[in-house]
């Protein structure tokens, strides 16, 4: 379809993503673009890897996607243990990965603005878990507990941090672990010091716990589902043997 004039990237992602999906199962170009409503140009470029498939706009981002989400599992874990972090905490903790990771930034002092953080916490769950929206005595365990963070980032060979310190007292925190067959009715106590491969080791456990649960959850559904089989034609095959029993009784009463 030809462009809208005055208008850029009138089309969302998922449409471009199904109009190629199809173009790979064998629809023509043309086809696929007119069905899904998205530029023939940008469709055909996309489906023959002339241009990138997913677009951004902009310049790249001062951190890397899986920086952010050390932030953001960071900001949630302790949120949810009762210590919001303040917006000058998370600044804090941005300025001081950038300056271990010694990269180029336009921040001064290399520390980002407040709407830095508002940028993170728009396309994150974390929006609801600062200090501004908790109540009072939350934000002042958060003033007094929080210690400013000596490092976000030590031993980074690819200029990816390895380590993320938080000066918490987290050791004292605890979170239940469900469903544990190994941890059942015990508490699983936070890692004082969170550390990429601790966080890593923590979400796989959790994912894995959880996978488990739902693979008996699934096991025990299948096992419900044959028995109330099994006992559906249990039931026929007795009215059957019934209704034969009857059938021949009928005869003998006629004579």
């Amino acid at each position: 379809m030809p462009p809208v004039k005055g208008k850029m990237h009138a089309y969302t992602e998922e449409a471009i993503n199904n109009a190629i999906e199809d173009v790979l199962r064998g629809t023509p170009v043309a086809t696929a673009a007119k069905k899904h409503s998205v530029p023939r140009a940008t469709h055909s470029n996309k489906a023959i890897v002339k241009t990138p498939r997913y677009r951004r706009m902009g310049p790249e981002s001062i951190l890397k996607k899986d920086e952010e989400d050390l932030f953001v599992d960071w900001i949630v874990t302790i949120a949810k243990v009762g210590f919001p972090i303040t917006r000058p905490e998370l600044l804090d903790s941005v300025q001081q990965l950038i300056q271990e990771l010694q990269r180029e930034n336009p921040f001064s002092g290399n520390r980002p603005v407040t709407t830095y953080t508002a940028d993170i916490a728009s396309t994150t769950q974390t929006r609801d878990l600062t200090d501004e929206n908790q109540p009072e005595n939350f934000t002042e365990r958060s003033s007094e507990g929080h210690l400013q963070l000596e490092a976000i980032a030590e031993e980074f060979g690819d200029k990816t941090p390895t380590k993320v310190v938080n000066r918490l007292n987290m050791s004292e925190e605890n979170t239940d672990i469900e469903n544990s067959e190994t941890l059942t009715n015990k508490k699983e106590k936070l890692p004082s010091v969170a550390t990429s491969k601790q966080w890593q080791e923590y979400d796989s456990k959790k994912t894995q716990i959880k996978k488990e649960n739902e693979e008996r959850q699934q096991e025990r559904a299948r096992e419900r589902q044959l028995k109330k089989e099994n006992m559906a034609i249990e039931k026929a095959l007795k009215e059957q043997l019934k209704t034969k029993k009857d059938n021949r009784k009928e005869p003998e009463k006629g004579n």
